[in-house]
């Protein structure tokens, strides 16, 4: 089990937030769950406040999930769950992090993505923040956060946050070739940054939808 446990108090929520970069995620994810009771979008506002309004909630279910989808690949290193202020901390059990290219499916548990860890809990303390390593890092565009008891239960979360690795180049099959040209490093070619192929055919052909943003502007020397 690749996880950690951060207790937090109201005079370090401000390291909490600055140790989160959302910048170094290229984009924000789309975020949806399996049920909700409030907007899953509140699990990336920053609130560290006792808040029915700004906390995700899932209705009591069979393997409740949250999902962030990417639209493409990225590289995650880790991804931290804070828990709740107010109560509710001991719901945070048997909970699942995978990442990888399949989307969630309402009552059935995610065994097609890869997994990043998984814990156990219960958290013994509200302020609780779970940190899911994932060694190595794991590429795929669904990251998910589910949980696995075997009877209904509810997924409660007040912040989640996703650390990306700093690049994706150890995922880059080079040289490849897109629409005629042939690749040695990354390239921005119909695309709004830096991006490479993670798999070719056997002439080394770019094959569709097998992509990832480089996270750097060259692979050429790391």
């Amino acid at each position: 089990m690749h996880y950690r446990i951060k207790y937090l108090n109201h005079y370090i929520v401000a390291e909490w937030v600055a140790l989160i970069n959302y910048g170094q995620v290229p984009h924000s994810p789309d975020i949806t769950s399996s049920s909700n009771q409030g907007e899953v979008s509140y699990v990336l506002d920053k609130h560290f406040v006792a808040i029915s309004y700004a906390l995700f909630v899932s209705e009591e279910e069979m393997y409740p999930w949250i999902q962030f989808d990417y639209m493409f690949p990225v590289s995650i290193d880790k991804v931290a769950v804070a828990q709740r202020w107010d109560c509710c901390h001991g719901w945070f059990e048997h909970v699942l992090v995978t990442v990888g290219n399949h989307p969630s499916i309402k009552g059935k548990e995610d065994t097609k993505n890869s997994k990043c860890a998984y814990y156990q809990g219960p958290a013994l303390s509200p302020n609780f923040v779970v940190f899911f390593d994932c060694n190595p890092p794991i590429a795929g565009r669904y990251m998910i956060i589910q949980k696995r008891t075997p009877s209904p239960s509810v997924l409660s979360i007040n912040e989640i946050g996703v650390y990306p690795t700093g690049n994706n180049c150890h995922l880059c099959v080079f040289p490849f070739t897109y629409h005629g040209v042939l690749y040695n490093d990354c390239t921005d070619a119909i695309h709004y940054g830096p991006w490479c192929a993670t798999l070719t055919d056997s002439f080394g052909n770019y094959i569709n939808n097998n992509f990832v943003d480089c996270g750097t502007e060259s692979c050429i020397f790391l």
